[in-house]
């Protein structure tokens, strides 16, 4: 059990026992305040669902996923890029989100070719769309992070967790989609949506698109 999951179970027999104990209610409340950091409450309230962006025939939210868990984190600027969760907390997240989704690698690929990829690029790691997306600014790429070891520089690269995962043959273990984009001049991938498979450990964004 999660410790936000704890608290919950723990906040709700507290006051079933005494509902009408005003202390108790105080109690509380100062629970809730201390023990949930101001993201978390704002996505309860459901809030960070309005701000969306219809790309297509598609709706995303505009903004990274900002809730706080034991294992996540984030950089400088954590309220304006989004924390970082490794890829069983992201399909958690999203699990809990009501009419949101983790995207899938085809939720992506239709992204991709609205922004300009055609089809010989279907089997492609790097494909067109980076600089369409970058110009969209109400989907927020930048400011970005990623973490490889230790997070990468703020606005260099925005890394987002796909729902698929694959096994590799080599080894036998569990890896899962991400996208790339690059922020870096002269890197010859900043044009592009660049896909590559990583450890389910690894931490990335969560970027949720609409059932």
């Amino acid at each position: 059990m999660t410790i936000e999951k704890r608290i919950r179970w723990y906040l709700l027999s507290f006051s079933q026992k005494k509902q009408n104990n005003i202390m108790n209610q105080k109690v509380i409340l100062l629970a809730m305040v201390f023990l949930f950091p101001a993201s978390c409450l704002k996505e309860k309230e459901g809030q960070i669902t309005k701000e969306e962006i219809k790309i297509g025939n598609q709706i995303w939210m505009a903004k990274n996923l900002d809730i706080f868990t034991e294992e996540s984190c984030c950089s400088e600027l954590c309220n304006l890029h989004g924390r970082l969760y490794t890829w069983y907390e992201a399909v958690e997240l999203a699990d809990q989100m009501e009419g949101w989704r983790l995207p899938t690698l085809a939720d992506w690929r239709t992204l991709e070719k609205f922004l300009g990829s055609g089809d010989e690029e279907d089997k492609l790691s790097n494909r067109t769309g980076g600089s369409e997306l970058k110009k969209i600014p109400s989907f927020n790429v930048f400011p970005g992070s990623c973490m490889k070891g230790e997070i990468v520089k703020l606005n260099e690269q925005a890394c987002y967790w796909a729902r698929d995962t694959v096994r590799a043959t080599s080894n036998g273990k569990l890896y899962a989609y991400t996208k790339t984009l690059f922020n870096q001049p002269g890197n010859p991938k900043i044009d592009q949506i660049y896909e590559s498979i990583t450890s389910l450990s690894a931490k990335k964004s969560v970027r949720l698109i609409k059932e």
